[in-house]
């Protein structure tokens, strides 16, 4: 017989594992096809500004998770959110602007609770999994925030796979060349998608002119893994009061002014840039980058290949993340996440692609996912540990920031050349790299004034 303390922890864990994979699931659907719209040719451009309206949504919609979020069953939050995923699957296949906009709000809506849910639901199991120190529940903390990026990646990994790599599209042959045909001289960071793109006719259109070319294999696919997620979440997932501190019902009106009061911290308002350029970076790869290097450039496939590079990478550098952080500083992981996208963006400006330049596509990719990766975890697990007591409020404005760059990031997409692209993410990644260093400073020069009083303090009893 197993003691009341194993099947506590058992209990955790299976959970932990359950809401992981069900993001699995969810994101192996939604991640890669995100990307085959916005850089398909003709709708990429009005899918993007789509994305960019769904994740505006999201940004507004992250706040009512701080809001309602601990008056709602997780079930309830989490099984319509992906069943809105399957609706915004089936508009997609008609491409209909008079059905994916609606479809686009209700995503939006849902996804927003979608994304503050499992960081409530890790951080509540956390505290029941570990009842010692504050040290090892931060540490319990971040093993399980790894092990849910390193899962959610692998759906990414597993998406991008199936979606892209394999099967041939229908209409239009892409396998076998570029899905972007531009001339030689427009790749990279002279590439501009802008000429083809006319907001005043995609508001007045009811219906696109060009047909998505989805595989035959990728709508039953992308059904398939959200049917999956759905089921994880109603069949295995525990009630929501498995933790008894989503059992208070708190005023709303008191909740939504200590989200604004948290937001005037400077310990938040410091990480504001950080938490949007997260948000940004991400929509910058997946459609401008990918459409101007590298969907320019080789077939839909390779493409296909190389964004499952990216994320296979980065769901082992979450489970590195998760072996070695108690052992290496966060400064070493923050500037390793610095050097690799600040490297990143040197080559995107500088390197003109060519098909003969398959493995920079990977180099490329890999390095971004590991600053990306950095970035995404470890910033949660510092925001945790700035305000242990809040952290609610405070990761309700890092998932409404975070989308609020992500809703930018896809609608600057069809405007532009990718060059002053590349210089707006690189001086909004120096800005927020900026104020998180003076942050840290202020705060070790904070402890340090602190420990000094107290030894005064000590010395004068004595």
């Amino acid at each position: 017989m197993l003691s009341q303390d194993w099947k506590i922890s058992l209990e955790v864990v299976k959970n932990v594992l359950v809401l992981s994979c069900s993001s699995m699931c969810y994101c192996g659907c939604f991640i890669p096809l995100r990307t085959y719209l916005c850089i398909l040719p003709e709708i990429g451009n009005i899918s993007s500004v789509l994305f960019s309206l769904l994740y505006a949504v999201s940004a507004g919609s992250a706040l009512m998770n701080g809001l309602f979020l601990p008056k709602i069953p997780y079930k309830l939050v989490l099984a319509p959110a992906y069943a809105m995923a399957a609706l915004l699957i089936f508009s997609i296949s008609f491409y209909q602007y008079s059905i994916i906009i609606p479809a686009c709000i209700l995503l939006g809506l849902s996804q927003g609770l979608l994304w503050g849910a499992p960081d409530t639901y890790i951080i509540e199991a956390a505290n029941r999994y570990v009842r010692g120190s504050p040290k090892s529940k931060d540490c319990c903390i971040q093993r399980f925030l790894c092990i849910y990026y390193a899962f959610t990646y692998t759906g990414w990994a597993l998406g991008f796979l199936l979606e892209f790599g394999l099967g041939g599209e229908s209409g239009k042959n892409y396998t076998q060349y570029p899905l972007v045909m531009v001339n030689s001289e427009k790749r990279g960071c002279h590439y501009t998608s802008a000429s083809s793109f006319s907001l005043a006719t995609f508001l007045v259109s009811r219906k696109s002119d060009y047909l998505a070319p989805l595989g035959w294999h990728v709508l039953p696919l992308c059904l398939a893994w959200i049917a999956s997620a759905i089921a994880l979440i109603l069949l295995f997932l525990d009630q929501s009061d498995f933790f008894p501190s989503n059992a208070y019902n708190t005023a709303t009106r008191w909740r939504f002014y200590s989200i604004m009061q948290t937001f005037r911290y400077k310990c938040i308002f410091r990480k504001v840039m950080l938490f949007f350029y997260t948000g940004f970076s991400e929509a910058f790869l997946m459609a401008d980058v990918v459409e101007a290097y590298i969907a320019c450039t080789t077939s839909i496939s390779i493409t296909g290949y190389v964004l499952f590079s990216y994320s296979l990478v980065s769901a082992l550098f979450s489970i590195f993340l998760m072996l070695t952080v108690t052992h290496l500083s966060k400064a070493t992981f923050i500037w390793l996440g610095l050097s690799c996208h600040i490297g990143g963006l040197l080559v995107l400006r500088i390197w003109n692609p060519t098909d003969e330049d398959l493995a920079i596509f990977y180099v490329i990719t890999i390095t971004w996912s590991v600053g990306q990766t950095i970035w995404q975890i470890l910033g949660q697990k510092i925001l945790y540990e700035t305000l242990q007591e809040r952290w609610q409020f405070s990761f309700t404005i890092y998932h409404s920031v975070r989308a609020l760059g992500m809703s930018i990031g896809f609608l600057i997409k069809p405007f532009g050349f990718m060059e002053y692209k590349i210089y707006s993410t690189c001086a909004i990644l120096v800005i927020s790299f900026l104020l998180f260093v003076f942050h840290e400073l202020g705060s070790k020069r904070e402890t340090s004034d602190n420990t000094i009083r107290f030894i005064e303090v000590i010395d004068e009893r004595h």
